[in-house]
C-alpha cells in the first residue's frame, strides 16, 4: 500500500514538473516573440529616422549653395510645432507620415541646423590680452568672443581656450609654428588681438597657430560639443544653455557668389585686381584701371605710384602719399587798357603752378621735376618740401608789357620784357614757365625720375579765373574747372561735400594710404574710385561697390577654408553679438535685413550709429567721416559669411500603428522610437558625414 502511494506521488510530481515546463516554454515563446517583434519595430524606427536623414541630405544637395538661409527648403520643408528635436523645450519640427496603402506605419520629424549659425569652439576666442579675450581689427575668427554665450564669464572663456591649447597653454607647439613672425611684426596689423601693432614676437604663438584640422604640439581640439562640459566652470547646467549655440566643425570656403575663388587683396597682381573689379560689376575701363592701381598702392610698401595702361594706350598712376597738381594759371588777366588809339596789356604776367599735399605729414620734393608738355620743364629747389595740408606754388618772373598803336598802319607794336615776380608769395619763381593756353600734359617726377602724376588741364581763357581741381586726386581733362585764383590757399572750388562722404571739416580723413597690407576686406572702403570725393562705398544701399566684399578677401592662403565664420543669414542674436562691435541693436538690424546674398549687403544695415555721434570713433583725429560709418561692418567683414557647408541633421523616427483608424497617432500607438543626430558636410567630396549618433 505504501509502495502504491509513493508511486502515485512520484507520478503526480512528474506531471507537475511537465506542466511547469510546458507553461514556461509557452511563456518564453511568447516573450521571445514579443522581443523579436520589439526588435523589429526598433529596426523599423531606425529606418524611419534614416529616411529623414536622407530627405534632409537630398535637399542640401539640391540647394542653391550661393546663399544659405532658413527660408530654403532644407529648413522650411521640415519646420513645425509638433516635435522638439533639439531638446530646448520648444517644438521645432513636424511629423511626416509613412504609409503602406492607407495604413500609417511610421513617421519621422527632421530638423536641419546650420552649424555656421553657431560659435565654433575650435575657432572663437583667444587669451591674447593679459590671458583673456583680445579684440583688435577683426583680423581672424579668434576675435569672435566666447563671452556672448549664456553663462560664460571671462574665466570660463579663458579656460575654454586653454583646454584646446593643451598642457603648455599655448596655441601650436610653443614657437613660431607657421613661420610668419618675420612678416607679422611689420604688417601694421594687430594680428593677435592684444591691442598692440607690430610688437616684437607678434607672430610667435599667435592664436591662429592653433588649428583643429592639423593640431600642433599638444593642442587638443574639441571633438564634440559635449566636450565643452569638461571645461572647468561649465558643467551640465551651463552646457544646457549653450548646447544649441556651439559647434566644432563649421567652416567657410573663400568662394564668391558664383563659386569662383576669391582674390587676395594683398597678393593679387594689378591684372588680377582688375578682373576682380569687373566681377564686382565695374565696367568702365578707365575706372577699373585707376582703381586697380589705387588698391595696389594703398597696401604696397613703397612710395612709387603703380602704373597701368588701358586698351587705348592711356596710362594710369596709382595714389601714394605724394603731392598733386592742384591749380594753374596759363592765361592770366591781360589788364587791358585803351588810351585813344593805343591798346596796352600784359602777357604772361602771373602764370603759376601749384602742388597740394593733402596728407598730414610733410613731403620732401627737393629736386623733383615738372614737365610742361614737350615745351618747358621746372626743377624744384633742392630743399623744397610741402607741409602737411600745405601748398607749393611756382610763379613766373618774366612778363611782357605790350603796346599796340592803331593810329598808324601797320599798327606800331612795342614789346617790353619785365621781370616781375607774380603772383606774390610763391615758394619758387622761374624765369618763364610757359604754360600753353590751349592746354598741355603736366607730369610730375620725383628726384629719381619716377612718374608721380600725369594730367592735362585743358584750355585756359584769359581773365582772373584759374584752372583748378576740386578733388586733387583726379587727373582727367574734365577734372579741371575755372575758378577764382587762390595760389597758396584752398581752392575756391574745393567742395568735398559733393561726394556725400566727407565735408570741409573732416575731408583729410578721406586721404588714406596705408602702405601696409589690408587687414580686412572691408578696408576697401578707403579706396578712391576715380569719382570726385568718392571711395568704394560700403554704407549706401543698392550699389555694386558692396559686391567687392564677395570677390576679394585677405584670407591667406585663400585656397584653405576658414573655420568658424558666422553665417549672418542664420545666426541667432546671441551668436551675432559675439562679433566685434555688434551689440543687441546692431544684431537686430542684421536679423531684420535677412537674407543677404553677399556679406557686403549687410554693411548699410550697420550704418546708423558710428559716424553720426559727434565722436572720433576710429581714433584718426576726425569726427563722423565716411569710414566711421563703415566701422562696425569693417570689423566683422573677415568673420562672416552667407554660405554654409556643415549642417546638423536631427531626426526622430517612430514606428506606429493607427489602431483606432482616426488618422492621428496618439502616444499609446507609438511602437518604437529612434533618434539620429548626424553632422553632414556637403563641402567635402568624400566621407560627408562627420559624426553619426543613434539614440
Amino acid at each position: 500500500m505504501n509502495k502504491k502511494g509513493d508511486v502515485l506521488i512520484l507520478v503526480i510530481g512528474l506531471l507537475a514538473l511537465f506542466l511547469i515546463a510546458t507553461v514556461t516554454y509557452l511563456m518564453l515563446g511568447r516573450t521571445g516573440a514579443k522581443i523579436a517583434t520589439f526588435n523589429l519595430q526598433e529596426v523599423k524606427a531606425k529606418e524611419m529616422a534614416e529616411t529623414g536623414v536622407a530627405e534632409a541630405v537630398l535637399r542640401l544637395k539640391s540647394d542653391d549653395q550661393s546663399i544659405d538661409h532658413y527660408g530654403e527648403l532644407w529648413h522650411g520643408d521640415f519646420i513645425g510645432d509638433e516635435v522638439d528635436n533639439d531638446a530646448d523645450r520648444l517644438a521645432d519640427s513636424r511629423w511626416l507620415l509613412v504609409k503602406k496603402g492607407d495604413r500609417i506605419i511610421g513617421r519621422y520629424a527632421v530638423l536641419v541646423e546650420d552649424e555656421s549659425a553657431k560659435i565654433n569652439l575650435n575657432a572663437a576666442g583667444n587669451i591674447s590680452r593679459n590671458g583673456y579675450q583680445g579684440i583688435g581689427e577683426g583680423w581672424k575668427v579668434n576675435e569672435i568672443s566666447l563671452l556672448a554665450l549664456p553663462g560664460i564669464n571671462p574665466e570660463i572663456a579663458r579656460k575654454t581656450c586653454l583646454e584646446r591649447y593643451g598642457a603648455n597653454g599655448l596655441p601650436g607647439g610653443g614657437s613660431d609654428d607657421d613661420l610668419d613672425n618675420f612678416s607679422l611684426v611689420v604688417d601694421g596689423i594687430d594680428n593677435d588681438g592684444d591691442g598692440f601693432i607690430d610688437e616684437p614676437g607678434e607672430g610667435v604663438n599667435e592664436p591662429d597657430e592653433f588649428t583643429d584640422a592639423k593640431p600642433r604640439g599638444d593642442d587638443r581640439p574639441f571633438l564634440s560639443p559635449e566636450d565643452f562640459k569638461e571645461v572647468s566652470g561649465v558643467g551640465p547646467e551651463i552646457y544646457e544653455k549653450v548646447k544649441n549655440l556651439i559647434a566644432i566643425f563649421s567652416y567657410d570656403k573663400n568662394l564668391d557668389f558664383n563659386g569662383e575663388p576669391r582674390l587676395n587683396l594683398n597678393q593679387a597682381s594689378i591684372i588680377g585686381i582688375k578682373e576682380g573689379l569687373r566681377r564686382s560689376g565695374f565696367t568702365n575701363e578707365s575706372q577699373v584701371c585707376q582703381m586697380a592701381v589705387n588698391i595696389r598702392d594703398y597696401q604696397d610698401s613703397d612710395s612709387l605710384p603703380s602704373k597701368d595702361v588701358d586698351s587705348k594706350g592711356n596710362i594710369y598712376y596709382g595714389l601714394e602719399k605724394t603731392p598733386y597738381f592742384n591749380e594753374m594759371e596759363a592765361a592770366p588777366d591781360l589788364e587791358e587798357k585803351w588810351n585813344a588809339t593805343v591798346l596796352t596789356f600784359w602777357w604772361s604776367k602771373g602764370e603759376f603752378l601749384e602742388l597740394f599735399n593733402p596728407y598730414s605729414q610733410s613731403i620732401l620734393i627737393g629736386g623733383w621735376k615738372i614737365d610742361i608738355g614737350n615745351f618747358f620743364s621746372v626743377t624744384l629747389k633742392k630743399d623744397a618740401q610741402i607741409p602737411g595740408g600745405g601748398y607749393y606754388t611756382i610763379g613766373d618772373r618774366l612778363a611782357f608789357w605790350i603796346s599796340i598803336n592803331f593810329a598808324t598802319w601797320p599798327p606800331e607794336v612795342v614789346i617790353i620784357p619785365v621781370l616781375d615776380s607774380t603772383p606774390k608769395g610763391c615758394d619758387q619763381y622761374e624765369e618763364f614757365i610757359g604754360l600753353p593756353i590751349l592746354g598741355s600734359e603736366l607730369s610730375l617726377f620725383d628726384e629719381k625720375g619716377n612718374t608721380i602724376e600725369a594730367t592735362n588741364y585743358g584750355p585756359d581763357f584769359y581773365g582772373k579765373a584759374t584752372k583748378q581741381k576740386n578733388d586733387p586726386r583726379m587727373g582727367g581733362l574734365f577734372d579741371w574747372f575755372p575758378g577764382p585764383a587762390s595760389p597758396g590757399k584752398q581752392n575756391a572750388l574745393f567742395l568735398p561735400e559733393i561726394g556725400l562722404e566727407v565735408n570741409r571739416l573732416n575731408w583729410s580723413g578721406h586721404f588714406l594710404i596705408k602702405n601696409k597690407p589690408f587687414s580686412q576686406v572691408g578696408e576697401l572702403g578707403n579706396i578712391h574710385q576715380m569719382r570726385e570725393w568718392r571711395t568704394i562705398n560700403l554704407w549706401r544701399e543698392g550699389n555694386f561697390d558692396l559686391k567687392t566684399q564677395d570677390i576679394f578677401t585677405v584670407s591667406d592662403p585663400t585656397e584653405l577654408p576658414v573655420p568658424g565664420r558666422i553665417n549672418i543669414n542664420t545666426a541667432p542674436l546671441p551668436v551675432l553679438t559675439a562679433l566685434p562691435f555688434i551689440g543687441i541693436a546692431e544684431a537686430g538690424k542684421i536679423i531684420a535685413g535677412r537674407p543677404y546674398s553677399e556679406i557686403g549687403a549687410v554693411a548699410p544695415k550697420l550704418n546708423f550709429l558710428w559716424g553720426y555721434n559727434l565722436k572720433d570713433d576710429d581714433n584718426d583725429g576726425f569726427i563722423d567721416e565716411d569710414d566711421e560709418r563703415e566701422l562696425a561692418y569693417r570689423r566683422i567683414s573677415n568673420l562672416i559669411t552667407v554660405r554654409s557647408n556643415v549642417f546638423r541633421v536631427t531626426v526622430t523616427g517612430q514606428t506606429v500603428e493607427d489602431f483606432n483608424g482616426n488618422g492621428k497617432i496618439e502616444e499609446k500607438e507609438v511602437q518604437a522610437e529612434k533618434k539620429i543626430t548626424a553632422i553632414y558636410d556637403r563641402g567635402r567630396k568624400h566621407r560627408k558625414f562627420l559624426s553619426w549618433k543613434i539614440e
